[in-house]
């Protein structure tokens, strides 16, 4: 098993001006990605990977690129096998805790889970603003999640159609459950009150719905970054809610409704997944 561990020379901004450093933690014997092209997770490095990675290099960029809806549920089967057609991978373990965390080269931030089991630590890691990362996320928020107690997560694929053009789209959503109860993702009512609003406001001055698609993204995204601090803050018990993560540091400035109106021109025809 693999008990080294990692320094962070200083933790994310706490809203006091003030720097701490950040807990020594494990580096996880296994990590975990999402497979948005098959709709299950994957250990890195291990055989799944192996056969995602060459089904996708034999696919070809622009299939890859459209994702779980550009193959059958017999092409998926294929590839990862009718059992985790039926059943996808499940990381499973002790809740040791979850955050976010920023990769530095290029900015996009990721939601991480740390599991403990019999083979060691295991770390879940998927995009932030991916439709997968926002259902972790909110599935975290409920407060029944608690630390040190047993988990399973899981995470399914399904095809949507966009509420913006009527294209079909896939939506992944994750299963958690802890001691043995189905813990359920936090209601979204508020964040949708705001973004008909916003909408609304869109609407009223003639503004192109891909700039408010692109804000309403944000909004999002930001909602549910907020989210998070606030999970790692009531299960750490630490200042801010700040990343659990010590290889990398991530911080956030909560964004203003203009501040989200201002970046609405960043075009975004397609969500953000995990990249793979």
């Amino acid at each position: 098993m693999n008990n080294h561990t990692v320094e962070s020379p200083s933790a994310p901004a706490t809203g006091h001006g003030t720097a701490r450093s950040a807990p020594a933690r494990a580096v996880p014997d296994k990590t975990y990605g999402y497979s948005r092209l098959f709709g299950t997770f994957y250990e890195r490095g291990g055989a799944l990977e192996q056969r995602i990675n060459a089904a996708k290099a034999k696919m070809g960029e622009s299939a890859v690129k459209h994702g779980y809806t550009s193959l059958s549920p017999a092409e998926r089967a294929e590839v990862i096998g009718t059992e985790l057609i039926r059943d996808p991978v499940a990381v499973r373990g002790i809740f040791e805790g979850a955050g976010f965390y920023r990769h530095e080269a290029s900015g996009q931030e990721y939601v991480r889970v740390r599991l403990r089991n019999e083979d060691g630590l295991s770390s879940v890691s998927v995009a932030l603003d991916s439709d997968l990362g926002k259902s972790i996320v909110r599935h975290l928020a409920n407060p029944e999640v608690k630390l040190g107690a047993p988990m399973s997560l899981q995470a399914f694929a399904s095809t949507r159609i966009s509420e913006f053009d009527g294209r079909a789209f896939a939506n992944h959503a994750a299963v958690m459950w802890q001691d043995k109860t189905k813990i359920e993702g936090i209601s979204k009512e508020t964040l949708e009150a705001t973004k008909g609003d916003m909408r609304a406001r869109f609407e009223a001055v003639g503004i192109d719905a891909k700039t408010a698609r692109a804000a309403l993204y944000r909004l999002e995204a930001d909602w549910h970054r907020d989210r998070l601090r606030a999970v790692t803050a009531r299960l750490e018990g630490r200042e801010g809610g700040e990343s659990i993560q010590a290889e990398t540091q991530a911080k956030h400035v909560p964004a203003t409704e203009a501040a989200v109106e201002d970046e609405a021109v960043t075009d975004r025809s397609e969500e953000l997944d995990s990249g793979r």
